[in-house]
């Protein structure tokens, strides 16, 4: 099946979250690339309860969680832009507390094994919700905001 043809078939509710989506990914992008970074801390401010430790998810929880990824993921693919993990965190973390009230933790990582590279993903309790457990488990997690110490990676 075609693009389109996938696209007609699309449910409404999923389109306007697609573009719900495209729209913020637009906005994250345009404040990261045009404000220095004392002025977009509110995206990646930790409140009381961002730690993901919410308790159990539910199934209901868990397919939100999983469609409202999924869609954002296919807003980020088609974007005028490419979209890093970073952009894609801080749009997903908004989107999943805004549409489902899930408060997922931004999480931070290292490798310098060959150099110095970074990575973002999100966690809500022990589990990755936006990236591939493998691919996360190869960077060293950064301490957040009020932690004394890094954790184990979620």
């Amino acid at each position: 099946m075609g693009k389109f043809a996938r696209l007609l078939r699309t449910p409404p509710a999923d389109l306007l979250l697609i573009a719900r989506a495209w729209c913020l990914f637009y906005r994250v992008d345009w404040v990261i690339r045009h404000r220095d970074y004392a002025r977009w801390p509110q995206w990646m401010k930790i409140e009381p309860g961002d730690a993901g430790d919410q308790g159990e998810v539910d199934q209901r929880e868990r397919e939100a969680i999983a469609r409202i990824i999924r869609l954002s993921e296919i807003a980020g693919r088609h974007h005028l832009r490419p979209m890093n993990c970073l952009r894609r965190c801080l749009v997903q973390r908004r989107l999943l507390k805004r549409l489902a009230g899930v408060r997922a933790q931004l999480v931070l990582g290292v490798k310098t094994d060959a150099g110095l590279a970074a990575h973002s993903w999100l966690c809500v309790g022990d589990d990755v919700v936006n990236d591939s457990p493998a691919v996360t488990q190869g960077y060293e997690r950064l301490a957040a905001a009020g932690e004394a110490s890094a954790r184990s990676l979620c």
